[in-house]
């Protein structure tokens, strides 16, 4: 009962919310911020540590919007806590990971060199290359593989952590440059997904170099606890970037309005799209000759707004995004979102069955590590690309990964 108890009070806040009408929304999704920090953690395997500055980075994009009153709001709301609730309550009661580490596997350190040479290798091919010039079947296999390659690269400088941390800083070198080559090539400005990406990835080696996994410091204060010490200063630290003008920029605040015109467009027409998941997931890097139905073009949340919410073809125009919440809700209305957001937790659970081992740790980090960018900014897809190929794909993975970088004094 203990353990569920901030989704008790997170169901009393949803019934309230139903309930009293004159509710503030923004209030309200104040107190889904507080759930996520009461929840929030300093232990490196827990999505909470993720979520959590996400949700301070959807507050002042929401808060733009508040003023307006209308419906859509609080209803976006509304289906932020209704998803929060079943994420939370799948995972955590699934959840077996912190049992599952005092018997994690040991690692061949020599193997590991070797295999983290060659998915550098494979890593820079990747992102220096020019997808687009590539054949469909190829495109695919990239596409797909560039998931397992990248949440590998964590994965063994996760495992050098526990070995020697400034060795694992080192190896990270290579990464980051092959990151800021991919963005000069890519890119006309600075992306702040590759900055964030890499900023995880060190303070993810510094934690998990320590035997708790969890950031500590010696603190001679009776009054706070090492774990509040954490909470209060990362929550300060979040709160002061995000209230910074430049931080956000309008492509931010697109996020919210498309999700309020998306719930605003589909609450009578019902015109759903429930096939769109499924294509993205699984089909959209097939080839078409492999395929018993014609391939849609352009069919994903990006430009189902950008073609119907503002009239643009969406082959010359940029994408954007909606949140999960919009997301989920253009699939299937308020189902999507509680199948979208369950599926999430149940997703993470699927990936912790593998995790049997500081590389499979780190894996599974660089999956958390894109929640705050699934839930409060993009949508499912962008956890682990064509999802579904990458769930079946995993287990071949895993036994791969263990015949070759696995102790065989385990």
């Amino acid at each position: 009962m203990k353990k569920f108890f901030p989704e008790i009070l997170l169901f009393i806040i949803l019934l309230i919310n139903i309930l009293f009408e004159q509710i503030d929304p923004l209030f309200s999704y104040s107190l889904l911020c507080v759930y996520f920090f009461i929840n929030f953690t300093s232990k490196i395997y827990s999505p909470y540590l993720y979520i959590m500055p996400g949700s301070i980075y959807l507050y002042p994009l929401l808060y733009r919007f508040s003023s307006d009153n209308i419906y859509e709001f609080k209803e976006l709301i509304i289906f932020f806590i209704i998803g929060t609730l079943f994420f939370s309550t799948i995972y955590k009661y699934a959840s077996k990971l912190e049992l599952k580490i005092k018997n994690f596997k040991k690692i061949n350190y020599k193997n590991l060199d070797n295999i983290l040479l060659i998915f550098y290798i494979i890593f820079a091919a990747q992102r220096l290359t020019r997808t687009s010039l590539y054949p469909d079947i190829i495109k695919g296999l990239s596409f797909i593989s560039i998931e397992f390659i990248t949440a590998s690269i964590y994965g063994a400088l996760i495992a050098i952590s526990k070995k020697n941390l400034f060795e694992s800083y080192i190896k990270s070198i290579p990464y980051l440059i092959i990151l800021i080559l991919s963005n000069i090539y890519t890119n006309d400005n600075v992306s702040r997904i590759y900055v964030l990406f890499y900023v995880v990835l060190i303070f993810a080696i510094t934690i998990t170099s320590k035997e708790d996994l969890k950031f500590s410091i010696n603190l001679k204060l009776n009054v706070l606890s090492e774990e509040s010490f954490f909470k209060s200063i990362t929550t300060i630290i979040f709160c002061f970037i995000f209230s910074i003008k430049d931080v956000l920029t309008g492509g931010d605040f697109m996020v919210v309005s498309n999700a309020l015109e998306i719930i605003k467009n589909l609450k009578f027409s019902k015109n759903f799209e429930p096939y769109m998941p499924f294509h993205n997931g699984l089909f959209i890097y097939f080839p078409q000759s492999l395929l018993p139905f014609i391939k849609p073009e352009n069919y994903n949340v990006s430009s189902w707004i950008t073609e119907t919410l503002y009239n643009i073809n969406p082959e010359i125009a940029f994408g954007t995004s909606s949140t999960l919440v919009g997301a989920a809700y253009l699939y299937s209305g308020i189902f999507g979102v509680i199948t979208i957001f369950s599926l999430l937790g149940l997703v993470l659970i699927y990936i912790e069955h593998y995790v049997d081992s500081y590389f499979f740790l780190g894996f599974y980090i660089f999956i958390m590590m894109k929640l705050p960018l699934v839930i409060f900014r993009m949508d499912e897809t962008f956890l682990a690309g064509t999802n579904i190929t990458f769930i079946i794909i995993l287990p071949f993975f895993h036994k791969f990964i263990k015949k070759i970088i696995y102790s065989t004094n385990n």
